[in-house]
């Protein structure tokens, strides 16, 4: 509490901790503010499950680079085929693994998104602007223009054993269905219209629990329940359940759970039910806390943005500033219920998933060409540098913790001491620096602590010359003298990594209270 009058010798001392990250990255706000486990900005960070933070995975490219952007990618998985399937500079390619190799008989425009749907041991694509072909692992089929066959379109997905094709060469609000289990059939009692003709196109759709289809548009949100059992769409129900909030991209759509999350023009919402399902609606921007970022969208390219949900995290990538393309991703953690910050060294196209074996992985996309696989399923024990290296070239990893105020809001500080726990590892680094930023009135002051901070493990090297330190091993602590960096009214901890693993569990403070200066 604050200091009034000290008649001690010494001024008393007051302690801070934060012991657990869980809460999150949270920059819109005031940082002195934040709670306990929150933390101010954090770049290419994790956070592990027990609330430390940890260095994210790198990835590895999957062949070689196809050097046009990636406009599409999916995984074919029948009974006999497994192929990772890409499209760039209008070829499809096809990969088993390692090198891809192209596959003739469609020919995509260069500069259009493709989107996917495997139905039936066939994979359809669509460009919207040549005719939907489908592809059986070895060999391409268009699905021609008669009146029952697929129609022109920009979306198109499974759902309930059809394929659907949305934003049609019809109309921009059309909705159209196969017939079942078979993507080549199509008829016109199928076909429909998706809120009151009022201009308002489709932006995307998936498929959701049971018989419902969400359907996104530029100002609202439907669901349609598609019943296999009726005999024509026209017995399908419709509803409205938003008519102000849109989606800004197909891509943008991750279904976590029974929620769906999308990026609209305020920020990230999700569509999720309540009442058991019975009802549904769209939640307030659950990116509040990272409205900063959020506000620095470039927004006349965010409709490519892409994401995916994985390993319970809700991941967006989106073009920040005057990025053309997503050069920023920023995570949602749906178990802690937090933003886990920014990832940079990634520019996705696409996202997706490869099931080489039944051993499923996240890859995606990117705008130079690239189709990478995130190393998350590398076990500790099998880590190497290389799992955190982005196609073997280091990142940056660091966190700022929140404003520490000691628990008092008004009584100026004078630092003692700082205390970080890291974990050393056998892929750690000899570069962690620990700075602090400090603010006393309107001044704001940047200060290194220490510098080259070793976390890795190494043998001792035979000979050795004596004496010697043996290394640390596993959590250890690194304690550093605050008292001759000035008085603050709060003080922030910047722990950052030029590359290797930064595995940082707690950050403890102690500073000494001032008394209340009762004139400035």
């Amino acid at each position: 509490m604050p200091v009034y009058h000290n008649n001690g010798l010494d001024d008393q001392l007051a302690y801070d901790l934060t012991g657990s990250f869980v809460g999150g990255q949270v920059s819109h706000v005031r940082s002195n503010l934040l709670s306990a486990t929150q933390y101010t900005e954090s770049e290419n960070m994790d956070i592990d499950k027990f609330g430390a933070i940890i260095t994210r995975r790198g990835t590895v490219i999957v062949g070689s680079t196809l050097t046009n952007p990636i406009r599409g990618l999916t995984f074919l998985d029948t009974p006999t085929t497994e192929q990772l399937l890409a499209v760039s500079n209008s070829v499809l390619y096809k990969s088993t693994g390692s090198t891809f190799s192209s596959v003739s008989g469609y020919t995509p425009a260069s500069a259009n998104d493709v989107e996917f749907a495997q139905l039936i041991d066939k994979v359809y694509m669509t460009d919207n602007s040549v005719n939907v072909h489908s592809y059986n692992g070895t060999s391409v089929t268009d699905e021609g223009t008669t009146s029952s066959d697929p129609p022109k379109c920009k979306f198109i997905a499974t759902h309930t054993n059809r394929i659907f094709a949305a934003n049609t060469e019809n109309f921009s609000d059309e909705v159209a269905a196969s017939d079942l289990l078979d993507g080549s059939s199509w008829a016109s009692s199928f076909q429909f219209r998706v809120g009151g003709g009022e201009g308002d196109p489709i932006t995307g759709i998936i498929s959701w629990y049971n018989f419902n289809l969400l359907v996104f548009k530029t100002r609202s949100i439907h669901v349609v329940s598609t019943d296999p059992a009726q005999a024509s769409a026209a017995n399908w129900q419709v509803h409205r359940i938003d008519n102000t909030v849109g989606c800004v991209g197909h891509r943008t759509l991750a279904q976590a759970g029974p929620d769906v999350f999308f990026l609209a023009r305020d920020g990230i919402r999700t569509v999720r039910t309540i009442l058991s399902g019975a009802q549904s609606s769209v939640s307030e921007p659950i990116s509040i806390p990272i409205d900063d970022i959020i506000g620095r969208i470039n927004w006349s390219y965010a409709s490519r943005a892409c994401a995916t949900f994985w390993g319970n995290k809700y991941m967006l990538s989106v073009p920040l500033d005057s990025s053309t393309t997503n050069n920023y991703t920023i995570i949602y953690n749906t178990v802690s219920r937090s933003w886990g910050g920014y990832w940079t060294g990634w520019t996705p196209n696409v996202f997706g998933v490869s099931s080489f074996s039944d051993y499923p992985k996240m890859v995606f996309g990117d705008s130079a060409g690239n189709v990478f696989t995130w190393q998350d399923f590398v076990l500790a024990d099998s880590e190497s540098q290389a799992s955190y290296q982005d196609n073997g070239s280091d990142y940056e990893s660091m966190v700022v913790s929140r404003g520490h105020v000691f628990g008092d809001y008004l009584s100026t500080k004078l630092g003692n001491h700082v205390d970080i726990e890291l974990s050393t590892s056998t892929v750690g680094c000899h570069c962690v620096d620990l700075s602090i930023t400090t603010d006393e009135g309107n001044k704001i002051r940047d200060e290194m602590i220490a510098d080259h901070i070793s976390t890795d493990v190494r043998a001792i090297p035979l000979p050795l010359t004596l004496p010697f330190s043996l290394p640390n091993v596993g959590m250890f602590s690194k304690s550093y003298n605050l008292t001759t960096k000035g008085e603050f009214d709060e003080i922030k901890f910047k722990v950052k990594s030029e590359s290797g693993k930064l595995h940082l569990r707690s950050i403890k403070a102690s500073a000494y209270m001032n008394t209340i200066p009762l004139e400035k």
